[in-house]
């Protein structure tokens, strides 16, 4: 397993409830991303303003989940394990209600991994 794999995999093992990657390149991360969460058979989300909230990077969109909060709020009634890849998602950071709808799941990890 490569190094970024295995700090990766680390990371995800950890039970880390928020983790923070700045890149420049971002389709080299989530590749990475899916290939660790495919070995650790732990399903993988990623959201974008543009196509919402899905799975494994390809999947359809679930509804309604374009805007941010809207994403979180889908995510904190989650019954399922999961890791979520949240891409570009600095620009929403500054609303209280995203602000406590991450907390919140954050605070919840233990409850879902």
């Amino acid at each position: 397993m490569k190094d970024d794999q295995k700090e990766l995999a680390l990371l995800l093992r950890s039970r880390f409830p928020i983790l923070v990657v700045e890149t420049l390149e971002e389709a080299r991360f989530v590749t990475l991303a899916e290939t660790v969460c495919n070995l650790a058979d732990v399903p993988m989300f990623t959201w974008s303003v543009v196509a919402g909230l899905r799975r494994n990077h390809r999947g359809d969109a679930v509804s309604a989940t374009h805007e941010l909060q809207d994403a979180l709020k889908h995510i904190h009634r989650w019954q399922q394990n999961g890791a979520v890849l949240l891409l570009d998602a600095q620009p929403w950071l500054d609303n209280p209600v995203v602000q406590r709808l991450a907390r919140e799941i954050a605070f919840d990890y233990t409850r879902i991994p």
